[in-house]
């Protein structure tokens, strides 16, 4: 975790140009604590700024911006390249004579790396969570870019200032960008249309005109005169049947062979997670997600790892529900960690109300964000500076019920009659449930399902919207076709339903509520 910034001003005083990048990163120094450091070229009029939180190489060797051993390029980064050491080794062996090493930060692996083999060679190499400005002194480009799923955040966009001058700005939150002193821009249909619609606001778009978020996967390349969108990864390829069809070809497997080389894949990425100059701890809920990302961690570890869970007062029967606790202590028995208990109340949820804006910096109702953010404060308040999670799980392994029942209901009703699903539609909502919570919201999933089952893109819309229709509700006829998108192409239709998870729902709501959070 760390805050990226800047920002180019065209014929601006080097006094005025400071002034203003110190300023956005000041606004976002709880996403770096450690060290604040900034770099200008009042000449070209661009800013790079940074806010360091320390995971790897703790010594002044790992702080940023930092420059390429050729002075060609600048980097602002946010993340961590989980292979840089393995990245290392190449260069080492590729460039024997070429190179020295200041430190042991992933940071300098990364801009060694695009010196000498070039950003899209690097963005190939490199596993990791990250979004990183790029400034190139030689061609006087300016890059910005994010990781695959879209795991650190990256705003970017045009604002004025008092002279009407047009000014790029970067960030990893809005408020380092909304809270510059001449910041105007109004509010955006399209935003407002898919917050109310989803609760979230999915890239490439955001709260305000003309300020966008990079979309994961993708890195734009800007100069004076333009602008030019880059994919250098697709989700796609994660698919088992690209895998298959790329490397394995031909080839038959049992169970027992695919699950023992999941759970090789998942080892060795927690090994690689696990590696850093600070303490590490665990989020675990007892669900199978978190307690399989635990009992790995554990598994590797040669001591015993730190557990954190959340858990709701016993004596409130509406928490019995929702409470993980007991089962997150189960897990945590039988894995031999030490564990952590959080218990929150009511109260500590609606104290946290108020500043629910300035940690999420634009609309966000995810329901869990509060106690996520609760847990993390936890686990900082007890020494730690990375936590591993389960988070991201579902949409890998097909955890959510519309992997299961979606595609049942669009191959048995997608050719019926309207009239037919209707008639279906009634007899559901009529059935009497004596849980009024839950079970409401996912009946009320069901009949929009089974109603919007005339296309895969509608069925799946109609189960993650909050708000059937409420572009109608909110806005002019312009926007109600605004967030219509394709189904990815997939072997399966519940393949496909977990590619589009992953594409929308995981980058802008799962990993937006962990990151801020945290």
């Amino acid at each position: 975790m760390c805050g990226i910034s800047g920002l180019i001003i065209n014929n601006s005083s080097k006094g005025y140009l400071y002034k203003n990048l110190i300023h956005m990163q000041k606004q976002i120094n709880h996403r770096g604590p450690d060290y604040s450091g900034a770099w200008v070229d009042s000449k070209l009029g661009i800013g790079l700024a940074h806010n360091r939180l320390s995971i790897l190489d703790l010594s002044p060797t790992g702080n940023q911006p930092m420059k390429s051993k050729s002075g060609r390029y600048i980097i602002s980064f946010n993340g961590e390249i989980y292979n840089y050491l393995e990245i290392k080794k190449k260069l080492n062996k590729q460039f024997p004579f070429e190179l020295s090493w200041n430190g042991t930060s992933d940071t300098e692996v990364l801009i060694t790396a695009i010196d000498l083999i070039g950003l899209n060679k690097t963005l190939r190499l490199i596993k990791g969570m990250f979004a990183f400005a790029l400034w190139d002194n030689y061609e006087q480009n300016l890059y910005l870019v994010r990781d695959r799923f879209g795991e650190k955040p990256l705003y970017w966009g045009f604002i004025k200032n008092m002279s009407n001058e047009r000014i790029l700005v970067f960030a990893s939150e809005l408020n380092a960008i909304k809270k510059l002193p001449f910041f105007n821009n109004k509010f955006s249909n399209e935003g407002i249309n898919k917050y109310f619609s989803y609760g979230y606001i999915s890239a490439p778009t955001s709260i305000y005109n003309d300020i966008y978020q990079i979309v994961p996967g993708k890195f734009i390349k800007i100069n004076y005169s333009e602008f030019k969108e880059n994919n250098y990864y697709s989700p796609e390829e994660i698919t088992w049947y690209s895998f298959v069809k790329k490397n394995l070809s031909k080839k038959e497997f049992n169970y027992k062979e695919v699950s023992n080389n999941v759970e090789d894949l998942i080892t060795n990425s927690l090994s690689l997670q696990n590696n850093a100059d600070v303490p590490i701890c665990s989020f675990l809920s007892g669900g199978i997600d978190s307690s399989l990302v635990a009992a790995l961690l554990q598994k590797i570890s040669p001591y015993k790892i730190n557990t954190f869970t959340i858990a709701f007062p016993e004596d409130d029967p509406s928490n019995k529900l929702f409470n993980e606790g007991p089962y997150a202590s189960e897990i945590a028995k039988y894995l031999g960690t030490n564990h952590t208990e959080i218990e929150i109340s009511s109260k500590d949820a609606l104290d946290l109300v108020p500043k629910i804006s300035e940690i999420y910096t634009e609309p966000f109702s995810d329901s869990s964000q509060i106690p996520t953010y609760l847990i993390c404060k936890a686990a900082k308040d007890s020494g730690y500076k990375v936590a591993l999670t389960g988070d991201g799980a579902d949409e890998l392994f097909g955890g959510y019920n519309r992997h299961l029942f979606l595609p049942k209901i669009f191959s048995l009703l997608k050719n019926k009659p309207i009239k037919l699903k209707k008639i279906i539609s009634l007899f559901i909502k009529n059935i009497p449930l004596k849980n009024k919570g839950l079970l409401k919201d996912k009946r009320q999933k069901l009949i929009n399902a089974i109603d919007n089952s005339n296309s895969l893109e509608d069925i799946y819309d109609s189960v993650l919207k909050l708000w059937i229709n409420a572009e109608n509700n909110i806005l002019t006829k312009e926007y109600i076709n605004i967030n219509r998108f394709k189904m990815p192409l997939a072997e399966t239709t519940t393949e496909s339903i977990m590619l589009q998870d992953i594409i929308f729902y995981l980058s802008s709501d799962i990993l937006v509520k962990t990151d801020r959070a945290s």
